[in-house]
């Protein structure tokens, strides 16, 4: 009897292990075919995902070669209108030859005289222009080289610029005590005010004129005001007083009797001081700015 549950007991052991083999076997077939199911997913995304990539790779290639192909139409289009213009201003030039090749022909031997004489001084003057400026350059880095000026001479000079400054303001003063200073401008029409304005404009830039002319040094090699030789003469022996004296005598005391409605901040008589302050020190012998145009 015992021999019997013995044997019972070993078969439901077995049956049991095999069941246990069979339920594993089977989680195992079903985990092997929900992974295989998603590695089938991944490859048919994969796949999709290259296709478009390729699609939009080769529209992109046809878009990228439309808009090379735009570009280059546009360049071709920019370069023949570039050569009509050219062309264009060729034709023109030509025609304005012609016509004072024209003109020329039919002239009297005196004008064509007065032309030559006109071109050979303006050579000249760029001749002497330029060897003005090796001179300046060669004085400002060898000043040994020139003569020293003496103190009663340097004082002669500098009392010649100082009245030739306060030359220069007194017009602007009397114009000042003449109309400003009796208080006309509040009394003006509009029109009458603009008209006034512009006027003093005018006459605040010709005093001070002869600051632009002594700038000009290749324009001007030799100017034929006397106030801008002397200014010149006076930044060789010493800048640095000749540009104080200009501007304490002259370009800070101009605004001073300006009209209010000039002398704004940001006006034309602000621009106007501008140029002025510019052109004084373009008169620095040891000074790299260019001279104002």
């Amino acid at each position: 009897m015992s021999r019997v549950e013995d044997v019972l007991r070993d078969m439901a052991a077995a049956v049991s292990d095999t069941a246990e083999h069979a339920m594993a076997t089977a989680l195992a077939a079903t985990d092997v075919a929900r992974k295989s199911k998603a590695l089938r997913a991944l490859v048919a995304a994969t796949e999709g995902a290259a296709a478009a990539g390729s699609e939009g790779e080769s529209e992109s290639e046809g878009a990228s070669e439309s808009d090379t192909d735009a570009e280059e139409d546009r360049k071709g289009e920019g370069e023949e209108r570039a050569a009509e213009a050219e062309e264009a201003e060729a034709e023109e030039e030509a025609e304005k030859e012609a016509a004072v090749l024209e003109s020329l022909a039919q002239a009297s031997p005196a004008v064509l005289r007065r032309i030559s004489n006109a071109r050979s001084l303006r050579k000249l003057a760029g001749e002497i222009g330029e060897m003005q400026s090796k001179m300046r350059r060669l004085a400002s880095s060898s000043p040994q080289l020139l003569q020293s000026v003496s103190v009663l001479e340097k004082e002669a000079l500098f009392q010649q610029l100082a009245e030739v400054l306060r030359a220069a303001e007194a017009p602007v003063l009397r114009r000042w005590y003449r109309e400003a200073g009796r208080g006309e401008e509040a009394e003006q029409a509009a029109e009458e005010l603009e008209e006034h304005l512009a006027g003093w404009l005018c006459l605040a830039r010709r005093r001070v004129a002869f600051l632009f002319h002594a700038a000009d040094l290749r324009g001007l090699p030799v100017p034929s005001s006397l106030e801008a030789r002397l200014l010149r003469q006076a930044a060789l022996v010493d800048f640095e007083l000749t540009a104080h004296l200009v501007r304490s005598l002259l370009l800070l005391r101009v605004p001073l009797f300006a009209p209010r409605a000039v002398s704004r901040p940001g006006g034309k008589l602000a621009e106007l001081m501008r140029e002025c302050d510019a052109a004084v020190e373009s008169l620095n012998p040891h000074s790299s700015t260019p001279p104002p145009s």
